[in-house]
């Protein structure tokens, strides 16, 4: 529990703000690394083989389990302080239309990256998840009065 006396969390705002930190660094982690990095900046600079598990095809996989996950720390960590504001019925949204999205992809990731159908069915992921992203770092953050810290892929 939170306390001043706790070496982890001296208050319950401090713990928020580690959880509100990890859900937005798991965001990013799942656009800079998990798409962007196979997906190249043009389908001639795709590269199926940089998709995480992509001899395995669990890439795709994987990320839905994260962006689960996701949501699930954000709905048990902030719905409920949210209630019924406009913040919390975006987000929601937005987790919602990442998943659908996220589920239109057919293809292994390292093969959709590719595809010219499925490669737009990526990019649209990839803006869904950047304006979920802001979601969070924005509304979410300021509703609750918490910041942002650095997390581990700031770098040095």
């Amino acid at each position: 529990n939170p306390a001043p006396d706790n070496p982890l969390y001296a208050s319950s705002q401090a713990l928020a703000g580690q959880l509100l930190n990890s859900l937005h660094t798991e965001l990013e982690l799942i656009l800079t690394q998990k798409l962007a990095q196979p997906l190249g900046s043009s389908p001639a600079k795709a590269n199926g083989k940089r998709a995480e598990g992509w001899r395995s095809s669990s890439a795709l996989p994987a990320i839905e389990v994260n962006l689960q996950a996701c949501q699930d720390l954000y709905r048990l960590a902030f719905a409920s302080m949210l209630a019924d504001s406009a913040p919390a019925a975006q987000i929601e949204a937005a987790f919602e239309q990442a998943l659908t999205t996220l589920s239109q992809i057919v293809l292994p990731l390292s093969r959709a990256v590719s595809d010219t159908g499925q490669r737009e069915l990526i990019i649209k992921l990839q803006q869904q998840l950047a304006q979920l992203k802001q979601l969070i770092a924005r509304d979410l953050a300021e509703t609750l009065g918490l910041s942002l810290g650095f997390n581990s892929l700031d770098g040095d």
